[in-house]
């Protein structure tokens, strides 16, 4: 069977098609290992599958509970407050994102850094993270630190209040990384108050 000049030049596309797809798929979106980068494994608001109760606010201010499973050589439950956070060092960059019509700053410590301050000399390679309203993810670490992820204590110099995505939001300065579009929005947690470590190095 033989093909005409345009439908070998269409096989050609096609295949070229499919192979870019195969790319950026797992270019954005997975690990050579083919793990998700990002699993949400609970929408806002239901509660059936949350875990055990998020840590409240006290007169220490805003709670992060950072807790380790027992295979993760960290401890089992540290909370830090706010202060705590301020003194790990700060990272501020402004950048665009889905929930504001323009770019706004962004100022807290890396994930990495608050990470590390729980548990040196760690690598860490499974994230479990839950905010106040049920929403939370698994994460594959190692794909999203190259974006640098920081844990967000205020948006445009001003603490963040509970109804205002507060009091911390998990963001990357998405402008500096040439991604598509929303990739990285379930990342991005607001109202961020508990990070489980289920597996480290």
């Amino acid at each position: 069977m033989k093909f005409g000049k345009s439908g070998v030049l269409g096989l050609l596309t096609l295949l070229l098609l499919i192979g870019l797809g195969i790319f950026f798929s797992k270019n954005y979106f997975r690990l050579f290992s083919d793990d998700p980068m990002i699993v949400i494994t609970n929408q806002v608001g239901d509660t059936a599958n949350m875990g055990r109760a998020s840590p409240k606010l006290n007169e220490q201010g805003m709670l992060l509970e950072v807790l380790g499973s027992k295979d993760s050589g960290c401890p089992p439950d540290t909370v830090l407050n706010e202060q705590q956070l301020l003194n790990l060092p700060q990272q501020t960059f402004k950048t665009s994102h889905t929930w504001s019509k323009e770019p706004q700053t962004f100022s807290g410590p890396l994930l990495e850094d608050v990470l590390k301050y729980v548990c040196p000399d760690k690598k860490f390679i499974k994230l479990h993270l839950r905010a106040l309203d049920g929403y939370a993810i698994d994460l594959n670490f190692p794909a999203v630190q190259k974006y640098r992820p920081i844990v967000a204590l205020t948006v445009n110099g001003e603490g963040m209040k509970i109804r205002d995505k507060g009091h911390l939001w998990v963001m990357a300065p998405l402008d500096d990384f040439n991604i598509p579009e929303r990739s990285l929005d379930e990342l991005l947690i607001w109202q961020l108050n508990q990070i489980s470590v289920n597996l480290t190095e």
